[in-house]
């Protein structure tokens, strides 16, 4: 992609900003299904008897469904880590680009 406009970084960077709602919203609902998750299973496994951290433990070294949703909440983590990081990149891009142009008025 070509970056030597303003208008078209601006693009890209409203692009990026609707992808991380997006990515923001699935990553809330994704971690909240997990937090849920986890506290349901905890609390059989204290209503079983254990003890808060026995139970924890359980849980994760048991449960086969703990790993993947835990996994699944880091791959989205991460996905709005790089989106943000991309935004960031951009940012950078556009100022770079407004100083070379500041700079070019002033040689003129």
């Amino acid at each position: 992609m070509n970056y030597n406009t303003f208008e078209v970084i601006h693009e890209e960077i409203e692009e990026k900003i609707d992808q991380l709602e997006k990515a923001q919203y699935t990553l809330a609902s994704v971690e909240s299904s997990f937090k849920s998750y986890e506290a349901s299973t905890k609390k059989a496994y204290m209503d079983a008897g254990m003890s808060a951290v026995a139970a924890e433990t359980e849980m994760r070294a048991v449960e086969k469904g703990w790993r993947d949703i835990y996994l699944n909440v880091q791959e989205h983590s991460s996905r709005v880590e790089k989106i943000k990081r991309t935004i960031k990149l951009l940012e950078m891009r556009h100022d770079a680009l407004r100083s070379a142009k500041a700079d070019a008025r002033r040689v003129v």
